[in-house]
């Protein structure tokens, strides 16, 4: 067992990397210790060796499937009444009824989304820190952006790719000598970066968060250089510490790394490096 104190103990199995690091990130705000599987298999043998308080699987894991791996849980007096939540994709019918699963959650899904199935089926609050901030993600509309400052068109153009509303709103008044445009996901990323190079209006600099909801700012980034765009990337994340981890997943093309919370110089000076 953990010797973490009052944690929330969450065993995540899917074989993507990037939602077991999402489910991570979602739970930022409490405190819990988590738990990664990349299969079937291996998610029984963690969960037998140390059962947690809640479990998420993949309804699609190697050698055992989520369903499978649900069923079995629900048979073993242990286990059965740690609740599942299993996850899907979009358009699945969730009302399926399946032994020893007490929730379904498709993907992609934003953190609301996540954090609303999560407190059906435990008490979440009482594992909030007690500094947390409740910073709301709400989507800007388009009229507060027009509020933006921003200088004549001919200046470098910058997208800002990042679902944190606090982190959008700094970058704004670190970049203000430069036309900004937003993305709150990183499906808006691609969908954005692709519409400019139609309409013949291309981006300078790309600065994205590395975990997105949807796709992350890694696969973002990849489908956008599978379609011929080269554009210089800033990464930025304040749970992607490990610089070697950057250099092994980055996508190719021309991209920095720089960590959260990040000095006014420090971007401006990597911003620079890029685009002057």
């Amino acid at each position: 067992m953990s010797d973490m104190q009052g944690s929330l103990k969450v065993l995540v199995a899917d074989e993507d990397k990037d939602i077991r690091f999402l489910v991570k990130v979602h739970l930022r705000d409490y405190i819990s210790e988590i738990t990664e599987a990349r299969d079937g298999d291996e998610a029984l043998k963690k969960i037998n060796s140390d059962p947690p308080d809640l479990i998420i699987l993949n309804y699609m894991l190697d050698t055992i499937s989520g369903y499978e791996l649900a069923d079995k849980l629900s048979k073993d007096k242990n286990l059965q009444d740690i609740p599942v939540i299993v996850l899907t994709l979009e358009g699945f019918d969730l009302y399926e009824d399946k032994s020893g699963v007490d929730d379904y959650l498709a993907k992609p899904f934003l953190r609301a989304q996540f954090l609303e199935v999560v407190r059906k089926v435990i008490d979440l609050e009482k594992y909030r820190k007690t500094d947390a901030r409740n910073v709301k993600k709400e989507l800007r509309t388009a009229a507060f952006r027009k509020q933006r400052k921003i200088s004549d068109s001919g200046n470098k153009k910058i997208l800002i790719a990042d679902d944190e509303e606090n982190i959008i709103k700094l970058l704004e008044l670190i970049l203000a000598e430069y036309e900004l445009d937003i993305a709150t996901s990183g499906e808006e990323l691609v969908e954005k970066v692709l519409s400019g190079k139609r309409s013949g209006k291309s981006y300078d600099l790309i600065i994205s968060d590395v975990v997105m909801p949807g796709l992350s700012g890694w696969k973002s980034i990849k489908k956008v250089r599978d379609e011929g765009i080269n554009c210089p990337v800033i990464f930025n994340s304040g749970l992607v510490k490990d610089k070697d981890l950057y250099e092994t997943l980055k996508p190719a093309g021309q991209s920095e790394f720089i960590l959260k919370p990040f000095k006014k110089a420090t971007l401006l000076g990597t911003v620079k490096e890029f685009i002057g």
